[in-house]
């Protein structure tokens, strides 16, 4: 629940930064390619944790 609160909280901030840099190519492009890498981050990090209950429900069996 933390992580996701986390991902939604970093998901707006980014959002926000870039209505208030709406103008700026540079700043619009930089936006871009840090969600870009938050949401990879974010995929990841979901990821392993459904590998990790996966593997602990394997364990279990």
């Amino acid at each position: 629940m933390e992580g996701k609160m986390f991902i939604i909280g970093l998901a707006l901030g980014a959002m926000g930064g870039a209505l208030l840099a709406i103008n700026s190519n540079k700043v619009r492009t930089m936006i871009k390619n840090g969600q870009d890498e938050v949401m990879r981050k974010a995929e990841q990090m979901c990821k392993e944790q459904l590998d990790n209950k996966q593997s602990k429900s394997e364990k279990k069996d």
